[in-house]
């Protein structure tokens, strides 16, 4: 009991613990939310610090991440990448980086600025089909997008009235006028192709309905098999 009593000291019925460091040693620290503080900001710099060490030590990287040389991208011409793509315009170590022309794999050509991979200002689009849409790009979504079919005929993306009653009359029946009585235009080429049995002419070739198949126009071979709720 008395070797207890050496250790604490009963006052007020509270025991007071003694502390083996003097206050010189160890500076007491009173306001608990400056300590927090603290040990925050040393741990952030702490964090900061393996985080720059790792960014450095790998040689994949190809720039200086603590440099004071300004940004500029290289210019390339039919750059190739995996995926089968190419690209001739700008491109740095943060991607393609202003004004630049890309193909596509299936023949697709966007011409225009990019911004960090990303569509940005005006540019369009020129599909392998003879298409054109043109839009202007933030972030890489398209706003007031205007699409020209292969033919001229611009596509209005609200009240779509083309070839409907009743108005039915193709691009070239606008172009040149409606033929005499007898000579009826049945498709924008007159005369029209012969079309097979059950079939639609979709413009890319025919289309049947009943086997969901897309045949060519020319050659008569099978191209695709469209989904049923797939417009075609």
């Amino acid at each position: 009991m008395d070797n207890i009593r050496n250790y604490y000291q009963v006052k007020n019925n509270e025991p007071i613990f003694k502390p083996s460091y003097s206050k010189k040693s160890k500076p007491r620290i009173d306001n608990a939310t400056t300590k927090i503080k603290g040990l925050a900001g040393t741990m952030e710099k702490l964090r900061f610090k393996i985080t720059m060490r790792r960014v450095m030590s790998k040689k994949k990287i190809p720039f200086r991440v603590l440099s004071s040389e300004p940004y500029l991208p290289k210019k390339v011409e039919d750059f190739q990448f995996i995926s089968g793509a190419k690209l001739t315009g700008l491109y740095g170590p943060l991607g393609i980086d202003g004004f630049s022309k890309f193909v596509y794999p299936d023949g697709a050509v966007y011409t225009g600025q990019i911004l960090g991979n990303k569509y940005a200002g005006e540019g369009n689009i020129k599909f392998h089909h003879g298409g054109v849409m043109k839009a202007f790009w933030i972030q890489g979504v398209a706003f007031n997008p205007q699409y020209v079919f292969a033919d001229g005929l611009p596509y209005e993306c609200k009240n779509w009235d083309y070839c409907t009653m009743p108005d039915r009359r193709f691009l070239s029946e606008y172009q040149k006028g409606l033929n005499p009585s007898g000579n009826i235009q049945l498709s924008d080429d007159h005369p029209a192709p012969a079309l097979p049995v059950a079939s639609y002419d979709s413009g890319e070739g025919y289309y049947n309905p009943f086997s969901r198949e897309m045949i060519h126009p020319i050659t008569g071979e099978f191209m695709r098999l469209l989904d049923t709720y797939k417009n075609f």
